[in-house]
């Protein structure tokens, strides 16, 4: 994820900041005009506009496949909960269906909490799937900017919103159906609406702050529990200052009705309202992979196909080394790559600056910088690569306002060290240091603008195969079982097999390829054409039912 040569660009970066507070110190700017500007609502929306664009734009469709195993899943979650159900009828042979992520038995439902899904609805009931991860990515990115310019000013606000875009990790993630997508916009909102309470005391303002937490806590329960604690603590010290227990009471009961969801959503899937999909799953599937430093080797209860048993001997050693032992090491090495992928090659610059702003923070920042210390702590239960940043794109949206009040704070120092006359009246400096800023901003884009072309080519690449497959599969003039006979090198983490909410009417059963077994689930088929998918030759093969035989299409 990181891009370009740190050292050209650090000096690239560097000089630009001395360049522009150089300038500024020897102009005189008058940039009141711009400043108001930036401090009234059509910016935010503008801003906003800005970010879905990239997204759809990174993205390159708005009913983009899925390309990983776990935006597969959510997306199954979302078009199940768009036809009524909480879980559909498993598929017959289920061993034939089986998908990373999802129950096929006894009933077929994704292992995921569903508030991340039930939000993506209204997108795939319109066909447009990607709708609501392009419009929350948008409000997000007009989050970053509303708070750090509530809290500063708005040209810090600005290259807080700049950092939040153009971050090498948010570039790659925020354009797909992972459900960071929905916690990183809820985190901001509630954040946003206990600013307001506080100001205001209205009881609706406490209510958002609630709903926005507990939706969190139906869509990821960790990052929610992470964000939900300093929120808590703030929540007791105001209304103890105010007596507005009343308020909390209410806000209380928004959460508990939005929490609900969880048992019926459980008892509804895995037929047991305290036993929730996501531990089943692993029950079923993977028993190692569950949160803690105890690993369990044991298989699980049903056969894994190939992709899944590649899956397992790739992972499994990840989960032994996570040891109590290791943890100090692996904690550093996470944290380093949050800020790699969140600053790119702009680090030796920007992380320096992201220290600025700790000098003197306010009390916002300190209840912003424990949150991301939390979600951290809150993972480092979890095994994965370091370089499996997504679980920390909340704490990516931190470091990025916190790195654009280090950003304007090391521009205003420069600024006032570089003008010979003091002191600077406020709103001249303001005027000056944006100057500055602004010239940071114009030597950083040219290299960004490249770096955004070369990952919409990179992910136009990685979604060929996928494409292509889709395209052959629906090309088929009559309903089909498609068997997927996977090349050695495939990728495990996509799969081509994906469910559907309803099997019957569905133009083709897209199953793994067993053999000899084929013909059990033919038999059941109703009388669907057979094909054979070849992913080494990449091409769709017509299969003979009753011999077996296949011929070209």
């Amino acid at each position: 994820m990181i891009h370009g040569s740190h050292v050209e660009l650090g000096l690239w970066s560097l000089a630009a900041l001395v360049l522009g507070a150089f300038l500024a110190g020897r102009m005189d700017p008058d940039l009141d005009g711009f400043t108001a500007r930036l401090r009234g609502r059509r910016v935010v929306l503008l801003l906003v506009m800005v970010g879905s664009g990239s997204s759809w734009l990174l993205w390159g469709s708005l009913a983009s496949t899925p390309l990983v195993h776990d935006e597969a899943s959510y997306l199954l979650q979302a078009q199940i909960f768009a036809g009524g159900d909480w879980a559909v009828a498993a598929p017959p042979l289920a061993h034939f269906f089986e998908q990373f992520h999802v129950l096929v038995s006894p009933v077929l439902a994704p292992k995921y909490p569903p508030g991340h899904a039930i939000l993506l609805v209204p997108g795939v009931l319109l066909g447009l799937p990607g709708l609501v991860p392009v419009i929350l990515n948008g409000l997000t990115g007009g989050l970053v900017f509303s708070l750090v310019r509530r809290v500063c000013n708005p040209w810090a606000a600005l290259m807080a919103w700049f950092l939040w875009l153009i971050a090498p990790a948010g570039m790659a993630f925020r354009p797909s159906y992972f459900s960071e997508v929905t916690t990183g916009f809820l985190m901001l909102l509630a954040w946003w609406q206990l600013l307001d309470w506080r100001d205001s005391g209205k009881p609706l303002n406490l209510m958002l702050v609630s709903l926005a937490v507990s939706w969190s806590a139906i869509t990821r329960p960790l990052t929610a529990l992470a964000f939900a604690l300093p929120i808590i603590v703030c929540v007791v010290w105001i209304a103890r200052s105010r007596g507005a227990w009343k308020q909390v009471a209410l806000g209380a009961l928004v959460g508990l009705l939005v929490v609900s969801l969880i048992p019926w959503h459980n008892l509804r899937t895995t037929g047991d309202w305290m036993l929730t999909p996501y531990r089943h799953y692993s029950e079923v599937y993977f028993p190692f992979d569950v949160p803690g430093f105890a690993t369990q080797t044991a298989a699980g209860l049903r056969e894994l196909p190939g992709d899944m048993q590649r899956f397992r001997e790739l992972y499994l050693p990840y989960h032994l080394a996570h040891t109590w032992g290791a943890l100090p090491a692996t904690l550093i090495e996470r944290v380093l790559e949050i800020c790699h992928t969140t600053w790119g090659s702009w680090w030796p610059l920007l992380g320096p600056l992201s220290l600025v702003a700790l000098v003197r923070p306010s009390r916002e920042l300190i209840m912003a910088l424990v949150t991301a210390a939390l979600l951290i702590i809150a993972y480092a239960v979890f095994a994965h690569p370091p370089e499996w940043v997504l679980y920390y794109m909340e704490a990516q949206e931190i470091l990025c306002m916190l790195t654009g009040l280090g950003v304007w704070q090391g521009c205003r120092f420069l600024t006032v060290l570089f003008r010979s006359r003091r002191p600077i009246p406020s709103a001249e400096l303001m005027s000056r240091t944006a100057v500055a800023l602004c010239v940071l901003l114009l030597v950083m884009t040219p290299f960004e603008v490249q770096h955004f072309e070369k990952l919409r080519k990179r992910h136009r690449s990685r979604a060929a195969l996928q494409v292509a497959f889709r395209e052959q599969v629906s090309a088929l003039s009559q309903k089909a079982v498609v068997f997927v006979r996977y090349a050695q090198g495939h990728d495990i983490h996509s799969s081509l097999i994906v469910n559907v909410p309803d099997l019957e009417a569905a133009p083709a059963w897209v199953v793994y390829d067993r053999g000899a077994e084929n013909a059990q689930l033919l038999a059941v088929a109703g009388g669907r054409e057979a094909y054979i998918f070849d992913e080494e030759s990449g091409r769709l093969l017509r299969m003979d039912p009753e011999t077996g035989r296949i011929s070209a299409q």
